[in-house]
């Protein structure tokens, strides 16, 4: 028997205001349990049921009242386990799930008691559950070593991605003649941003031809490719992204976002089995817009990671380490945030899985110290790293290329120890590639040094394989 177990934290109250005891933490529990399972406000008559029912109870839903949260605050904390069955993954089942916690399943009342606060601290699913993801959805994507060989990545290089902008209000041929300026610099993948969708069926097939010119050309035995942004209902998706395999040869890139249909248009396009003319399925990009939206009541990595098993191949987790602004000296609270940001992400490149990406306003500066915590199975996806540049997109793309192999460079010498800081003449165009061009002020953008800044308890550079 599998079970989907699900830590839930509330507060609960007497009547007269003053904290809930374990025996009332007992009875929310239970009611949750039972509104799981029965969906009624009082308990149901489990005689009439007993042999009206095709299993037990005891099989569908059950819980464990938990430690003591805060005492005081009337704080508690229970396990509510659901039979893994009853959500089959070829049926929707994350979606089903999603929807029941964050739908009105802690939403009632239970008179004499206050309660209140629900928060969803954890959701573990079964093995066979995520197997069963893996088998119909996974099993159709690229992990992070076949993304490298597929992009013919050099040992050592990340992914370089530019997040097109602006978002919106551009002319395609600027698009074209941009895209092609950053792929040429180096790039990998320019792709379109999460607020810009095709205006009809004739604007996307523009796109396409684009995309197809692109694709056609030699980028110095690189593969570069405009990715475009699929975040459309599934029948048109579905239709829209085989014509887009059609059309272009391995590897095709698309985006599809983790929003209101995310994880349901992810999962079509991998059921569908889809590939290209060379019968490789196309990459997804991911960039999880609902993550953090619905926190209280499913876990933002929890989002994460249904959207990997659905069948995502890069997607930007949210909650990188933060380096540049920051403090030069961390009080041991921010310490321990910031070492947990990087294990997180190292651990995500580890499973091997979908490749995890910085995002969300890195600029060239930066870049020399992600390296250094997190290597080259990272990706970077730039924005305004690139678009803010001085002198334009194109060297903006030149000149993270160029930190990228000079990081790559430096942590290969460095072994176990932080690597040293970049060239002079690199630091200074790191320093000076944003001035005039950000309302930031000019030493925001500046170079940020590893060395210096990283000598953090516990934290140790990425190394890279021998």
């Amino acid at each position: 028997m599998s079970w989907i177990k699900i830590k839930i934290q509330f507060s609960v109250q007497k009547a007269d205001g003053t904290p809930g005891s374990s025996d009332d933490a007992y009875t929310v529990a239970a009611q949750v349990k039972d509104d799981a399972l029965f969906g009624t406000f009082a308990e149901i008559d489990t005689e009439f049921w007993s042999n009206r029912m095709d299993r037990s109870l005891e099989s569908l839903s059950r819980f464990e009242l938990g430690e003591v949260v805060d005492p005081a605050k009337g704080r508690f904390e229970f396990t509510l386990e659901l039979a893994a069955d009853l959500f089959p993954a070829e049926l929707g089942g994350y979606n089903h799930l999603f929807g029941i916690l964050a739908g009105d399943l802690l939403r009632f009342v239970l008179p004499p008691l206050k309660v209140s606060d629900f928060v969803v601290k954890d959701i573990s699913i079964p093995d066979s559950w995520r197997d069963a993801h893996t088998g119909l959805f996974r099993t159709y994507s690229t992990n992070i070593s076949d993304l490298r060989k597929v992009f013919s990545l050099e040992d050592g290089m990340p992914l370089l991605a530019f997040s097109f902008k602006p978002r919106v209000g551009f002319k395609l041929d600027a698009l074209e003649a941009i895209a092609s300026d950053v792929m040429a610099a180096g790039f990998n993948i320019v792709e379109l941003d999460t607020r810009f969708l095709p205006l009809d069926r004739a604007h996307l097939e523009s796109l396409r031809e684009i995309a197809s010119r692109l694709a056609d050309k030699q980028w110095s035995g690189r593969s570069g490719r405009l990715s475009l942004n699929f975040t459309l209902p599934t029948s048109v998706l579905l239709e829209e992204l085989q014509a887009f395999c059609d059309q272009l040869p391995t590897p095709v890139v698309s985006k599809i976002d983790g929003g209101l249909n995310g994880i349901d248009a992810i999962q079509s396009v991998r059921r569908a089995k889809m590939v290209d003319v060379q019968g490789s399925p196309p990459i997804i990009t991911c960039y999880p817009l609902l993550r953090t939206a619905l926190a209280n009541y499913v876990p933002p990595d929890k989002v994460l990671e249904a959207l990997i098993l659905s069948g995502a191949d890069v997607i930007y987790p949210g909650g990188r380490p933060d380096v540049g602004h920051m403090k030069r000296s961390l009080d041991s609270s921010t310490q321990n945030s910031f070492v947990q940001a990087v294990q997180r992400y190292r651990d995500m490149v580890r499973r091997n899985e979908a490749m995890p990406t910085i995002a969300g306003g890195i600029y060239a500066g930066q870049l020399h110290a992600y390296y250094e915590l997190l290597g080259p199975d990272v990706g970077w996806v730039l924005g305004g790293g690139v678009t803010l540049h001085r002198d334009g997109p194109k060297a903006g793309a030149a000149l993270c290329v160029e930190v990228a192999k000079a990081a790559a460079e430096s942590r290969a010498k460095a072994g176990r120890s932080w690597s040293e800081n970049l060239h002079k003449k690199l630091v200074k165009k790191c320093d000076e590639a944003y001035v005039g061009t950000s309302k930031l002020s000019s030493n925001e953008l500046t170079y940020f040094s590893p060395s210096e800044n990283l000598a953090i308890p516990r934290l140790s550079p990425f190394e890279m394989s021998k």
